[in-house]
């Protein structure tokens, strides 16, 4: 659902839930405001919407993946493929995102990452917020990352972390 006030401009797209039995559970939520709320039903040219970009500010947005079995079904099948144990393959999985993450130059990447090593080694959830101190044009956003995504993760107020089940032991291994 969404719903736009015409006082205030702002543009919301309330809780959107995606559930995947023994998958999980995605949540995405976002606030934006417009100069005008567009008729969408006007726009026949994808060029057209692109130009909306300048117009939609982005106030805010989160979204979060609530792990069910994701983790463990990539881990038995990346276990099963290399002919080796769960422990292993979380193991190797964890030393390729710490790889990758090392090489990386981009911060928005490196946080990303280190965030996935952390999903990995205890599936709980992983969740990014966007919260920038004043709202950003989309076009804004777009040339910035273009430009620096050091400065656009610093505009934008993007975090993104990973948060252990509920009841997890800070650094305790995930149950086999």
């Amino acid at each position: 659902r969404y719903r736009y006030n015409d006082e205030t401009k702002r543009f919301v797209i309330e809780t959107v839930k995606i559930e995947i039995d023994k998958v999980g559970v995605l949540t995405m939520s976002a606030r934006f405001e417009l100069d005008q709320y567009p008729d969408f039903q006007k726009l026949r040219d994808p060029g057209q919407l692109l130009a909306l970009g300048g117009s939609f500010k982005l106030i805010g947005a989160r979204a979060t993946f609530r792990n069910q079995d994701l983790v463990q079904h990539i881990v038995q099948a990346y276990a099963a493929s290399r002919g080796v144990d769960a422990a292993k393959a979380r193991e190797e999985i964890v030393d390729s995102l710490d790889r990758d993450r090392r090489k990386s130059k981009d911060p928005i990447q490196r946080e990303g990452l280190a965030a996935a090593i952390a999903f990995v080694k205890q599936p709980g959830s992983i969740e990014m917020v966007i919260a920038p101190a004043a709202p950003v044009s989309l076009a804004a956003a777009t040339f910035l990352y273009a430009q620096s995504a050091r400065e656009l993760k610093r505009t934008l107020g993007l975090k993104i972390e990973a948060k252990p089940p509920a009841g997890a032991k800070p650094g305790a291994e995930p149950a086999r």
